[in-house]
This record gives C-alpha cells, structure tokens and sequence, in this order.
C-alpha cells in the first residue's frame, strides 16, 4: 500500500491486488477504491490511467506507470 503520492503515482494511480490507489496532489492525500462487482484494477487506455473496471487485468503498455505501487 503507498503511503505517498508519489508511491501511488499521483493521479494516474496503482493497484494492490484489486485495490486501486490514488493521491489527488492538491490535497496529497491518497484514496484507495476496491474494485468489485467483477471490475480489476487495470490500465485505462482512453484516460491513461488506473481504473476498476471490466478485466483483463492490465499494466501501461509504454511502462511509463507500473502496475504495483511503490
């Protein structure tokens, strides 16, 4: 689990398992998001970030932003 923004990747975010972490870097605070109802923590190709929504689970294609949190 990130405990900074910047282990959580700002606003494009990251996942922990199917837990999508967040930090809104105005506030620095971090939002965490189960993903449920059959959603994943996966890479949102239209918004270029991390999203819970339909699988398959998926990380950045150009590795820019890891899946994993740091």
């Amino acid at each position: 689990m990130p405990t900074t923004c910047l282990g959580a990747d700002e606003l494009v975010g990251c996942c922990v398992v199917n837990e999508l972490y967040y930090c809104d870097p105005s506030t620095n605070k971090i939002s965490k998001q189960k993903c449920s109802g059959g959603n994943v923590c996966t890479w949102d190709v239209n918004n270029l970030d991390y999203e819970c929504e339909p699988g398959p689970v998926a990380s950045d294609p150009s590795g820019t932003s890891p899946i994993a949190c740091q």
